[in-house]
């Protein structure tokens, strides 16, 4: 590291990518291919995290908004966890004898996510369950990213 910079270090495996923005408004992509070096050398200052990619098999895991606010230090390597994980949070209001069915996709940063496969954003189709495993109520397609 050169006097003056930090670095970010990727901890989630594989192909990534993001994008940085500093307090001057500059945008910084940052690139991963592989599992080999995984540590980016940047200005010691403020950062927000404006986008990510994360590529797991024919899948792609991405995200976007000013999803994480953070600081480096000179001299100062901080891992950063990009998990592929998605996950799924649901809420249910009953509304007299019917229900409404709240499904959120949400990737690192608890921040809106997309699952894309060959370039196309994939249908994730749900179905509300009760403790017997029969259908509680009509399920559909997540609309989401």
């Amino acid at each position: 590291m050169r006097e003056g910079e930090a670095a970010l270090e990727l901890r989630t495996p594989g192909r990534a990518e993001v994008v940085l923005r500093d307090a001057e408004g500059r945008e910084f992509r940052l690139v991963w291919e592989g599992d080999g070096h995984r540590r980016r050398p940047l200005p010691a200052q403020g950062y927000v995290l404006l986008s990510y990619r994360i590529w797991r098999g024919p899948f792609l895991v991405s995200g976007s908004g000013k999803l994480h606010r953070f600081a480096l230090a000179p001299g100062e390597v901080l891992p950063l966890h990009l998990p592929a994980r998605v996950r799924l949070d649901l809420r249910v209001i009953s509304v007299g004898a019917s229900a409404r069915i709240l499904l959120q996709a949400r990737g690192p940063f608890r921040y809106g996510a997309s699952v894309y496969r060959e370039g196309r954003r994939i249908p994730l189709p749900y179905r509300y369950l009760n403790h017997r495993g029969e259908e509680a109520a009509r399920g559909g397609v997540l609309d989401y990213g």
